[in-house]
């Protein structure tokens, strides 16, 4: 049986759920130069490390091993701007000076390697190298020395470097906008001010525990943060140029891959997926088992024999719904891991449905068979037993994709349908429908 839920295992059940795979961006060129920020000159010879400063008319020689000269020009007005979300805190930036490392090619007239290096008040240094995939910006390598700089939130004994682990997920992808390109050839127009570089999306970073199970992450979020001034723009090792991140890109509400914010929607509909759909909670919103479709009013009996409509369920965070028989095997082999989701999920509100639909004959279940069957095999008091003989209400909102059982129809507080399914031996699917849906009420972190 492939299953993946423990009793215990609260916390990993859902991180490990997502699923997401991540990409590790390889090829990837250094940044050549090296800006202080402070007003000094800096150079460097393509290890990333500044040269001592040049002296007035003095250039450096080419990383390609040339002797091609390079312009030099004065560093002046790097700072940062912005707020940068944490899992565990918040670091402010206001004006403070950054450290820049770019990389220029030097045939079309581009930046495309770009490193950010943060600080405040001499700590909490945070690291960012960039450089160019697929015409477009991405992450290469981050960093953050965390310590009492950072904020109150930090204590001040716990010193510890997060760096990146698996790099950027297609889950979580991040980006720049606002790069400046300058003159080819490279002339002093190098010097030009960029403006103002945004920075887009967030990264995962991992601080490595002595021993198994003492790893430690962090979720930080880039978005909002700017860089505003002048660098020095010096030959890279890669060629072309990247363009500016595009954001909401097909997306109409909600954030996008990067995390902005990309509007709302109107009265009696929701966001799924960055589309807005009719909400499953307006009385008039037709039902269907089509994923993003409102799952309509449902009005079924429960154990005790009393009416229960389903639109009782608006506004909690999520449901979920399993269709279920006295004569089902497999629904009793898997009782113990619904009962698992149930311990991490109902404590943060979701609900819990169980839909017998048929007797052990394949007669039609009744009232009786609901209240017994949610006692024989041990479910929680919280679950609500509901009867559906011959699931005839449900056969709307459930896809089967097999013929056995159980079935699965996950909601949102909307009542629009998630995750419709049939699995008979793993809830792989259906797990991933519910984080999915937590993380967007905020009420779970990736």
């Amino acid at each position: 049986m492939n299953v993946r839920l423990g009793s215990a295992a609260l916390c990993v059940v859902f991180l490990v759920g997502l699923g997401c795979e991540s990409v590790r961006r390889r090829g990837r060129g250094k940044a050549d130069a090296v800006a202080t920020g402070d007003g000094a000159e800096a150079t460097g010879g393509g290890d990333g490390v500044a040269d001592r400063p040049n002296g007035p008319g003095e250039v450096d020689t080419a990383v390609d091993g040339t002797d091609t000269p390079q312009p030099t020009c004065q560093m002046t007005g790097i700072r940062a701007r912005g707020l940068v979300t944490t899992s565990v805190g918040y670091l402010v930036y206001d004006g403070q000076k950054v450290g820049v490392r770019a990389g220029h090619d030097k045939a079309i007239g581009c930046v495309n390697t770009l490193g950010l290096d943060f600080a405040i008040g001499g700590g909490c240094k945070l690291t960012l190298d960039y450089t160019t995939l697929a015409g477009g910006w991405v992450l290469d390598k981050a960093s953050l020395e965390g310590d009492i700089a950072c904020g109150d939130f930090w204590k001040p004994e716990d010193t510890l470097v997060f760096e990146t682990d698996s790099l950027d997920s297609d889950y979580a992808p991040t980006a720049l906008s606002g790069v400046a390109s300058v003159e080819a050839p490279l002339s002093a127009a190098a010097c030009s001010p960029t403006d103002k570089i945004t920075l887009l999306g967030q990264v995962q970073l991992k601080h490595s525990g002595s021993s198994v199970g003492e790893d430690r992450y962090m979720t930080v979020d880039l978005n909002g943060l700017t860089v505003e001034g002048a660098f020095l723009s010096r030959l890279s090792t890669l060629s072309g140029c990247p363009a500016d991140a595009v954001t909401c890109d097909g997306v109409t509400c909600g954030p996008d891959k990067y995390g902005v914010a990309c509007g709302g929607c109107g009265q009696d509909t929701i966001c799924v997926g960055g589309a807005c759909v009719d909400s499953g909670c307006n009385s008039g919103a037709p039902g269907g088992a089509t994923l993003g479709m409102s799952a309509g009013e449902q009005v079924y009996t429960d154990e005790n024999g009393a009416p229960f409509s389903l639109h009782s369920l608006c506004g909690d965070p999520a449901v979920w719904m399993i269709r279920t028989a006295l004569w089902c095997p497999a629904c009793s082999q898997l009782a113990p891991y619904f009962q698992a989701v149930y311990d991490a999920a109902a404590p943060l509100g979701v609900k819990f449905i169980l839909l017998v639909g048929e007797n052990n004959s394949g007669g039609a279940a009744t009232v009786a068979n609901a209240h017994n069957y949610k006692i024989q095999h041990g479910y929680q008091e919280g679950w609500i037993a509901l009867v559906d003989p011959h699931w005839s209400l449900t056969a709307q909102i459930i896809r089967t994709t097999s013929n056995g059982l159980p079935s699965h129809v996950i909601l949102d507080k909307s009542l629009v349908v998630r995750q419709s399914s049939t699995n008979t031996s793993s809830i792989w699917a259906e797990e991933n429908a519910l984080v999915e849906i937590l993380i967007e009420e905020g009420l779970w972190e990736p």
